[in-house]
């Protein structure tokens, strides 16, 4: 038998891949911005399969303050050590979705409990949609753009 590796995604998206060390700095660039970010490995069959998933949301919902990004943290294990993220091959913990808003994180799924057991997340795209309540925050970065922020920044000097 061959085994071969799974394809990997290459339809549209509206994601920024980033290295470890530029995600803090681009998520404290401007707090205004809400970042919906996925730390994943490219090794990983969950995250080949979330892939699509996670381009659909980005085409959907990315505005010029709701931006996607993605990290690969068998490149930058520094990155899985400061999120406290186990990238072994056994992992359950790949993919793993942040959301930042006003430069910090406020959720993230799977979560890891006080008592250090993983809760499970099916990560299909009618799930994080719901549990990261992204219609919610498109409709609020919609009517807030970052635009319109800077002329009325500039109006009022």
């Amino acid at each position: 038998m061959l085994l071969l590796p799974e394809p990997t995604y290459q339809g549209p998206e509206n994601i920024v891949y980033m290295k470890g060390e530029d995600l803090e700095e681009e998520i404290g660039r401007d707090k205004r911005v809400v970042w919906l970010v996925e730390l994943y490995a490219a090794w990983s069959p969950p995250c080949v399969d979330f892939a699509n998933v996670f381009a659909e949301l980005s085409n959907k919902y990315s505005l010029d303050n709701f931006r996607f990004a993605k990290v690969d943290l068998a490149r930058n294990p520094d990155t899985a050590t400061k999120y406290k993220i186990n990238i072994s091959t056994l992992s359950k913990q790949l993919p793993t979705v942040i959301l930042f808003m006003n430069g910090r994180e406020t959720m993230r799924r799977p979560l890891v409990n006080e008592k250090g057991k993983l809760i499970n997340f099916a990560f299909s795209f009618d799930n994080v949609i719901m549990e990261y309540d992204l219609d919610n925050i498109y409709e609020q970065c919609r009517n807030n753009p970052l635009s319109a922020s800077k002329a009325e920044h500039k109006k009022n000097k």
